[in-house]
């Protein structure tokens, strides 16, 4: 008997323990990146792996200091590229969250990250961006998310081999299976 409530203590403090850790999840998200189809994997308990793929609008980043993104549909074109992204995003604050009676639920928290995009242009140059940001995850109910992130990107033309320094913002809304 007291080995069952020493066992039953053991595992509770072992679930107990375990709520701020971060959770593998799969995901769909629509946002100002467009739509995808993404993964989320822990490292460790605060560092977490973001791979997506999806379609988005066209990044164009022509000769000189500037970089163009269009999505959409008109009628004489289509504004719409394929895209592979990678984020790894390290959460700061899940502790204090925790602390303070706030959820956790879907890697919630705010977070520093560094994401990495590959966007497959039809008409125009391939472009990679790489962007540092700060931004928070929230959830919206059980399997609702909402991200957003602020920062800075490097945008490079891979077939002319130059690139730009720009402003990044994002928003997504999201469902987690």
């Amino acid at each position: 008997m007291k080995f069952i409530k020493i066992s039953l203590l053991l595992f509770s403090s072992f679930l107990f323990s375990q709520s701020k850790d971060l959770n593998q999840k799969f995901k769909i998200e629509i946002g100002f990146q467009g739509l995808n189809f993404g993964y989320e994997k822990p490292v460790s308990n605060k560092l977490l792996l973001d791979f997506n793929a999806g379609v988005g609008g066209v990044v164009e980043i022509p000769e000189g200091s500037s970089i163009n993104y269009q999505m959409g549909v008109t009628a004489s074109e289509t504004y719409l590229s394929p895209f592979l992204r990678a984020q790894l995003r390290y959460y700061f604050n899940r502790d204090k969250r925790e602390e303070r009676g706030h959820s956790l639920l879907n890697n919630t928290g705010s977070f520093v990250g560094f994401q990495s995009k590959m966007v497959f242009n039809k008409n125009v140059d391939d472009v990679l961006t790489n962007d540092i940001y700060f931004g928070q995850q929230l959830p919206l109910g059980k399997h609702w998310i909402y991200r957003y992130h602020v920062g800075l990107g490097l945008g490079f033309n891979l077939a002319q081999g130059f690139g730009v320094i720009y402003p990044t913002i994002g928003s997504s809304f999201g469902y987690s299976f």
